[in-house]
Order: C-alpha cells, then structure tokens, then sequence
C-alpha cells in the first residue's frame, strides 16, 4: 500500500493476438482472428496508510485480421469486413483496497466495480469490449521470506467476480 497521502497515476499498454475460437471440447477453431491493443491510465491515492482508492480508463483498439469473414452466429460488422481498426474508451474501473495487516505478512482485500463509459458496439470480432457491469471481489496476501533472503517474498491473489448477463434489449430485432 502507498503511504497515506500519496497518489500515483500509472500508464500501461497491452496487446493480445486472438489466434481463434475454443470449442466445445477444447477444440481450438483457428477462425476469427484478431489483434486488440490498449492504452490504461488509472490514478490511485491512498487516505491512510491501509486504504486506497483507484480509477482507470482504457483507450482500446481492435481489428479483424483474419482473412475470411467471421463464422456463423458471429455477425459481421463493417470494420471486420474491410479489416479497419476500431477503437474507442472501453470501461470506467474502480478498486478500493484496505490492508488488514502489513508487515512480515500482508493481507489486503479489495473490491472493484466495472461500468461501461458509453454504449459501444460489443458483438462481433474486433470490438473494444463486453459492454457488461462487473463486480470483483479479491484478496491478496504477502509474505516475506526474511529466513531465506531479505529481497524475497511470495504473494498470491484469489478474486471472484459476477457479471451481469447480456440484456436482451442490448440485441437488435
């Protein structure tokens, strides 16, 4: 955790090459594919030594790279067909972290909530999200290995997270 006081504004980037589809079954369908980039910058500011809050937005890009046009039921969007890049902010994220204890050993839960930051297009192949609120909820726990090394430790983070489901009224009729 920062110290109380303090802020810091990260910028990160991200790029993923989707080589396909997973099937029932494991099958991996090497249709679809796709190239997604990302630009975040999220600002954190700590009011005591064990609470924080955060804020972050992403600035995504995406574009169909594969050849074909995507598979049924995927429909096909006019940024897939011409292989244009599509992009856009994709979803507000906010986190609250509070550090229960610190030290030798640390455990620190948080909360996270997601919401879109405007209704953008979410079906077919190169879109910039899901459109969808989110709700996480995490722990992550520290522990220095001073017996060892006084640089080493190992820490670990389990999260459980709901989502809405797709609304009915997000598809056309």
């Amino acid at each position: 955790m920062p110290p109380k006081g303090t802020g810091t504004i990260s910028f990160m980037h991200q790029r993923i090459f989707n080589t396909g589809h997973r099937r029932i079954g494991g099958f991996l369908a090497k249709v679809g594919q796709s190239t997604n980039m990302a630009v975040y910058v999220e600002g954190e500011y700590a009011f005591t030594d064990r609470l924080s809050v955060s804020a972050g937005l992403p600035y995504v890009f995406a574009k169909y790279t594969a050849r074909n046009l995507p598979p049924p039921p995927i429909p096909v969007l006019s940024w897939d067909a011409c292989h244009c890049w599509q992009s856009g902010f994709q979803d507000f994220g906010f986190r609250a972290r509070y550090n229960v204890f610190n030290g030798g050993f640390a455990l620190t839960p948080s909360v996270s909530f997601g919401t879109p930051s405007h209704n953008y297009e979410f079906r077919g192949e190169a879109v910039v999200g899901r459109n969808l609120k989110e709700l996480q909820f995490a722990v992550d726990v520290g522990r220095r290995l001073d017996a060892i090394s006084e640089n080493l430790s190992v820490q670990g983070r389990y999260s459980y997270a709901t989502c809405e489901g797709p609304s009915i009224s997000k598809f056309p009729v």
